[in-house]
């Protein structure tokens, strides 16, 4: 069977990952997606029913697409998040609560970046291989209400930043996907999903690493704030 090239999304909302699911798919790629839900009844996409709040659940979601399509993937976006809304005290999160937050935020994308360099090793070398956190300005703009999401954004824009030292010159590419306004401040409910399509397209064909925070303005691309 010939190596294909493929496309996970963990975190399969109705947004970003069906943008740019559909832009991958119309250049040839096979599509694998996971969300806690079923897919759509005319979803034309491979589809794995998962719990990010169960971080060994990324196992089982990368065995399930190489039995599917006989490779692993060579894209991968952790598209999924929770946030458990603090108000005014951002230390007034239960133990389950920060817990639960902290698996979908960031153990499971830990997970996730860890089964994508596996596969990544035994694909053909001329394939594009990247790994894409779907996040936002927290890092650098801290909410106390979002404590928990500020959180897992934070620390896997250090695990991005340290994978890109440590797998220096393999061509791999680790991006912190970051979509503002055009005066730098969060998208929230502005975010476009053919923005990040498009984006997303961009930064995983090219075996270049660029800056690993990439913040992008739709219809303008990669624009630095900080």
């Amino acid at each position: 069977m010939a190596t294909s090239k493929i496309l996970l999304i963990l975190g399969a909302g109705a947004n970003v990952a069906q943008s740019t699911a559909a832009l991958f798919a119309s250049k040839g790629y096979k599509i694998a997606l996971m969300s806690r839900h079923g897919p759509s009844a005319d979803s034309p996409y491979f589809h794995v029913q998962g719990n990010l709040a169960r971080p060994e659940s990324v196992k089982e979601v990368f065995a399930a697409v190489e039995e599917k399509y006989g490779n692993s993937p060579n894209v991968v976006i952790h598209n999924a998040y929770h946030v458990y809304n603090t108000g005014t005290d951002p230390l007034s999160l239960s133990q389950e609560q920060f817990e639960h937050d902290l698996a979908v935020n960031t153990t499971s994308a830990y997970l996730a970046a860890q089964e994508a360099v596996k596969g990544f090793q035994y694909l053909p070398a001329d394939f594009p291989k990247s790994f894409i956190y779907t996040a936002n300005g927290l890092n650098m703009m801290p909410m106390p209400h979002l404590v928990s999401l500020g959180l897992g954004k934070t620390a896997m824009g250090h695990v991005l930043e340290t994978a890109i030292m440590a797998y220096e010159g393999k061509g791999w590419t680790f991006y912190y996907g970051d979509e503002r306004l055009e005066n730098g401040q969060f998208a929230a409910g502005a975010i476009s999903g053919p923005a990040h399509a498009a984006r997303y397209w961009e930064l995983s064909q090219d075996h270049t690493q660029h800056p690993w925070m990439d913040t992008f303005v739709a219809g303008v691309g990669y624009k630095k704030f900080h």
